[in-house]
């Protein structure tokens, strides 16, 4: 039986709000890892030490990153990725409408100009449904923006190709625009797909995590000559 388009679209908002949870857990890491750097450098013992433990922290969280990167580019079937999300976008754009969209701000008794005026930014004055070209823009900046970590994960992480060439692994940077990028399409789609507005999708931790390094990490009697 052919799905309506009600079921399509409830479909799309499943997948972004499991993108939307992916993508939270992996902009979570970065922040942890960016305040322990912040750590570090604030913290001038740690110049004196072996770094064998912050090289460990900064390799764990650069690859593991840059695996669920790899994991929002890929186009298979037997997942879910942003990649396939903006891919279905575009094959079906009667999905995300002026009518939909602005029918969000009427359920919640919001000025429905206010909706008008709003998909007129994202989609273009006048246009019922968001321009063809514009999700191809995305899936090209989506493209673009992981190109270099995917290829590194499948040439290097993934598995060893020993026909590949050598190339210097992403660095940080590439990292943190890559999930910029992914960050802010999630967040457009959200939008649409929901009316719910974010800023950010950093999640906010409700406790003091860095309570861990207030106390010693090796008991001194534990200590061995």
């Amino acid at each position: 039986m052919q799905k309506t388009i009600d079921e399509r679209r409830s479909r799309l908002i499943e997948w972004i709000e499991i993108i939307t949870k992916d993508l939270q857990d992996l902009l979570l890491d970065q922040f942890i890892f960016s305040e322990l750097q912040k750590i570090v450098q604030q913290n001038p013992q740690f110049a004196r030490s072996p770094g064998l433990f912050t090289q460990w922290m900064a390799s764990g969280f650069a690859q593991a990153t840059a695996v669920g990167i790899r994991r929002h580019a890929k186009k298979d079937e037997s997942s879910i990725s942003l990649m396939r999300f903006l891919i279905k976008v575009k094959n079906n754009p009667e999905l995300i409408t002026r009518q939909y969209y602005t029918g969000l701000y009427r359920d919640i008794d919001a000025p429905i100009l206010i909706g008008q005026n709003d998909f007129d930014d994202i989609a273009g004055t006048g246009n019922d449904r968001l321009p063809i070209s514009l999700i191809e823009q995305h899936i090209d900046d989506l493209q673009r923006s992981v190109h270099a970590v995917e290829k590194y994960v499948d040439k290097r992480i993934a598995h060893y190709d020993i026909k590949a060439p050598v190339v210097p692994p992403p660095n940080f940077g590439d990292l943190i625009a890559a999930l910029e990028t992914m960050e802010r399409l999630v967040i457009l789609y959200t939008r649409l797909l929901t009316g719910k507005g974010y800023s950010r999708l950093l999640p906010t931790i409700q406790f003091d995590w860095t309570s861990i390094f207030r106390f010693a990490w090796i008991a001194q009697s534990n200590l061995h000559d």
